[in-house]
């Protein structure tokens, strides 16, 4: 019994370190169904893939039918295939999950400089308003995550996180027909709005923000998977800048500069 103790306590222990391990930075993941390496980040409490999956199965495709495609955005899966397709251990993220990264984003120390107080978002940009400093802080920050959120690479993010969001675009429903490479990245979300319809996530070019869509379930889009164990607390990374990317504040600007779009 005292040996079967210590073994389960050495296993235990193993487990812990092997987890830390894992947690406590950027890290990879090889998927044993294929053999290919993914990149991994911590983000807040969360572990994710760094790279869009590009694992080949039935209802998935690379972009305009090309592999090369496929070595730069991952594979394009339906929703229905994007909610198994994920490695053991790893699953599709639904929207608390996606909302949790966005938060975490949110939470990072920012900035707001004098001079935006008082304004607040139009339709042509920041406007005269009643908003305090602190208000629109917090709106700035939503707007600029999915800026945060981007690879450097294909388009115009920063990449703060190393998250690496990119512009896989999508293939059209029920028809061989694919579009907006270069400029959209779309991300299943495995949760649905009605019976035929599921939300995803949107990354735009044009756009600093992240924004939630629905649509049909049979579109060709973007998966990324969330590890299954959350962070513990302890193991969370602190706020601080500058942090490990060696970023300022991207609202770093002289007062209006960012007022208008």
């Amino acid at each position: 019994m005292r040996n079967l103790c210590k073994t389960v306590i050495a296993t235990a222990i193993f487990l812990v370190l092997c987890f830390a391990a894992q947690a406590a930075g950027d890290d990879s993941f090889t998927d044993s169904r294929d053999g290919q390496d993914y990149r991994t980040v911590q983000i807040g409490k969360q572990i994710w893939m760094a790279e869009n999956l590009n694992y080949k199965s039935a209802n998935s495709w690379c972009y305009a039918n090309k592999d090369s495609n496929c070595e730069i955005y991952g594979r394009l899966y339906t929703w229905e295939t994007a909610r198994k397709i994920c490695p053991a251990g790893w699953h599709l993220p639904k929207r608390n999950e996606w909302f949790d990264l966005q938060k975490a984003i949110e939470d990072e120390k920012d900035c707001v400089e004098d001079g935006w107080e008082g304004l607040v978002p139009g339709a042509w940009g920041w406007e005269s308003g009643g908003l305090s400093k602190n208000e629109v802080a917090e709106i700035r920050r939503k707007e600029l995550a999915g800026k945060k959120l981007k690879s450097k690479s294909q388009w115009n993010g920063t990449d703060d996180y190393g998250f690496s969001a990119l512009p896989g675009g999508m293939r059209y429903y029920n028809q061989a027909i694919f579009k907006s490479a270069g400029t959209f990245g779309y991300y299943w979300i495995d949760n649905r709005f009605n019976s035929q319809l599921v939300y995803f996530w949107t990354f735009h070019t044009g756009r600093d923000k992240m924004e939630e869509n629905i649509d049909f379930s049979t579109y060709g889009l973007s998966v990324r998977c969330v590890h299954d164990n959350p962070v513990p607390d302890s193991l969370v990374k602190k706020s601080e800048w500058p942090n490990k990317h060696d970023k300022k504040p991207i609202c770093k600007t002289n007062k209006h500069s960012q007022q208008r779009k």
